[in-house]
């Protein structure tokens, strides 16, 4: 589903860790206790951010989250006709 965020012939993707932050972004952790949970800096944190930003088009936080929604929604209504549970897979 991630994939699916990035703009089609981007040739970008979003790396591991960058997952990890942006799950750790749609479950409403701040950079300091997204940092403490992945055992990295707050500045290490906004790196990644301002690059995931980037890659997925977003402005700031809010729309990341928005569209990491709304990205997961649609990819499960596609994907199966069983709704998902929850928004965002944990692991």
């Amino acid at each position: 589903w991630v994939d699916t965020l990035l703009p089609r012939g981007s040739g970008k993707k979003l790396t591991p860790r960058q997952i990890d932050i942006l799950r750790q972004l749609c479950q409403g952790h701040s950079n300091k206790i997204i940092a403490y949970r992945l055992g990295t800096t707050e500045n290490t944190v906004k790196t990644h951010l301002k690059e995931i930003f980037k890659r997925i088009g977003a402005r700031n936080r809010a729309e990341a989250v928005r569209l990491a929604f709304q990205t997961w929604h649609d990819f499960n209504e596609t994907r199966s006709p069983v709704r998902a549970r929850g928004w965002m897979p944990l692991a």
